[in-house]
């Protein structure tokens, strides 16, 4: 890869965990990227990852359970970075892949030259003869040590070229009732949604109704003057500087309550965009005023537009916009508590995410949508082909993320709201779609869509890390291990290049404590995250987190531990006890 698409890459990833920093990215996904990026090796088989990145993953241990409170929504900026993950195995970079002709579905093919004819073709990689049993054993994989809480409790589809190769549902949509996961239940989609708003805009740019380039106060003149300068297409990649609705605080204490369109732009709207055009920041505000402006051009509500002009022409049954018709085959969310157990997820309405992530939808009802997007159903080609066009800067385009993977185009998104998480991946040369809908957020669909992606293209998959558990320990020697720590100054000193300075201070105040006969790490602003004693490991405990981080701690017989590492890969933080006369200086 060239130098300096490298290093945009990595800052790429670097700005997509700074721009969902208060909410929780997969563990695992700052590793995954630049491993890929780095590697030449097979995908599925990760060399060591950079410093830079294991500090990000240790850095989203402690944000409590994954994609918990509106994190899905976070997802955007982080899925730029997962789809790297999914490499080309010849190993070359995207800038070196052939270029991809246009052609027009009305071309007369049968004139063309053989050479020219052969060019056009589109590869298409075989299918594995046993991909459902490879799927079954990589879907079985997570929750081989964690149990239940870890395994995946949803949906998986696979298509190839409009017709399903794999359709399977995990677990129970309603937990309490046993009622089981298929194709047909109904999820909420979260940041899925952006295809469906993104599409809208680009259904009534076709129609003369605005232009990409447009300044959004010429279709809502009440925003604020300091609006002036930020367009559609900026609100479309997420380069329009506007801050985040679902990162206040106060958010939280109205997502559960309905909204209008415009009581969802006041909560936001009131605060100035920053510098609009010139850097990639993946918000929701975006997408929450698009929303307002289809209202406006089209004279219609958002959830009537998508029902009238996208859900109903693509045969798409079962999605809306908020509102669930078929309860009977809703799913219910489920959200990971701080004891690794599934909890009911907090109540929410749809109406609180708007255009950025109101809609709901199933996995059958996704194909119908990745078929639709293959015809000139909903739109031209040219405004197809536009959609998939990325940004300069950071892999983006309007709706997707953009990404040169296993030799083709793949356009992909991840998505969800509290107790749901969902991923997925179209590669569009073969024409392979792969869905993950998830009712809870202990496992990250992204996971699921990435190694059932490496199975599709003749590699194995990239399993969960899964310690197993030692037997209980003695309360008297946990006991030797709780107390306050601290980051040493020299630990600080070697890890400040590369670890955002605002996460190293958090770790000077390291708390664990002795509860009910387990033992817990509190760090503040993070909360508190369960450690289980690693089998055939001495003094060692492992938190059930994406990356795999471990606790080791120095023992000194019969006195407190005076020092205390937390592994993460290559990477490790060493924390002194505070105020120990034993400790090191």
């Amino acid at each position: 890869m060239h130098p300096n698409r490298h290093h945009d890459l990595e800052n790429l990833a670097q700005k997509a965990t700074e721009a969902w920093d208060p909410l929780t990215p997969p563990d695992d996904f700052a590793e995954r990227v630049l491993t890929a990026l780095d590697s030449e090796a097979t995908p599925g088989v990760a060399p060591p990852a950079s410093p830079h990145t294991e500090a990000t993953n240790l850095s989203m241990l402690y944000r409590g359970p994954v994609l918990q409170a509106a994190v899905a929504l976070a997802l955007i900026g982080a899925a730029i970075a997962v789809a790297l993950v999914l490499k080309s195995p010849e190993g070359e970079d995207s800038e070196h892949q052939p270029q991809r002709p246009h052609v027009s579905q009305n071309a007369p093919m049968e004139v063309q030259p053989k050479a020219e004819k052969q060019a056009l073709e589109r590869k298409v990689t075989k299918l594995p003869a046993d991909l459902p049993q490879k799927i079954e054993a990589f879907i079985q994989s997570f929750g081989r040590h964690y149990g239940d809480t870890f395994e995946f409790h949803g949906t998986v589809l696979v298509a190839r070229d409009g017709e399903v190769v794999f359709a399977r549902g995990y677990g129970f949509a309603d937990r309490e009732q046993h009622r089981a996961h298929g194709p047909e239940t109904i999820f909420p989609i979260g940041s899925l949604t952006q295809q469906f708003t993104a599409t809208a805009v680009l259904q009534l740019a076709e129609r003369k109704k605005l232009g990409l380039d447009d300044p959004v106060r010429m279709h809502l003149p009440e925003l604020p003057e300091s609006f002036d300068q930020v367009t559609l297409r900026q609100l479309l990649s997420h380069t329009a500087g506007l801050n985040n609705f679902t990162d206040l605080p106060e958010w939280i204490e109205h997502r559960a309550e309905p909204h209008t369109t415009e009581q969802l732009l006041a909560r936001f709207t009131s605060q100035p965009p920053t510098m609009p055009g010139t850097e990639f920041e993946p918000t929701n505000s975006g997408y929450a005023l698009l929303g307002a402006v289809i209202e406006r051009v089209s004279k219609l509500p958002y959830g009537i537009y998508l029902q009238r002009n996208i859900f109903e022409p693509a045969g798409m049954r079962d999605s809306a916009y908020k509102d669930v018709q078929a309860t009977s085959r809703a799913a219910h969310g489920y959200t990971l508590l701080d004891d690794d157990t599934l909890g009911a997820a907090p109540a929410i309405d749809l109406s609180a995410y708007g255009a950025a992530a109101g809609v709901v939808s199933t996995a059958n009802d996704l194909l119908a949508w990745d078929r639709a997007l293959y015809s000139e159903q909903l739109l031209s080609k040219a405004a197809i082909e536009r959609m998939y066009i990325p940004t300069e800067t950071d892999g983006y385009a309007l709706g997707w993320v953009v990404e040169e993977v296993y030799n083709q185009k793949m356009v992909s998104h991840p998505g969800g709201v509290e107790g749901f998480n969902a991923s997925i991946l179209r590669l569009l040369d073969d024409r392979t779609l792969i869905v993950a809908l998830a009712n809870n957020d202990g496992v990250d669909c992204r996971d699921i869509t990435t190694g059932v992606a490496q199975i599709v293209y003749g590699h194995k998959p990239t399993e969960p890390i899964e310690y197993e558990q030692g037997e209980p320990i003695a309360p008297a020697q946990l006991k030797r291990y709780t107390g306050l720590y601290t980051l040493s100054a020299a630990s600080r000193e070697k890890l400040a290049k590369s670890i955002d300075p605002t996460f190293l201070d958090q770790l000077a105040s390291v708390n664990l404590e002795y509860k009910d006969g387990k033992m817990w790490m509190h760090i503040p602003v993070h909360g508190s995250h369960l450690m289980y004693p690693r089998k055939g490991h001495n003094h060692t405990f492992f938190f059930k987190d994406g990356p795999g981080t471990q606790a080791e701690f120095h023992d000194k017989p019969g006195e407190p531990a005076p020092w205390l590492t937390l592994k993460q890969g290559a990477t490790e933080f060493v924390l002194k006890r505070v105020n120990d006369p034993h400790t090191r200086k």
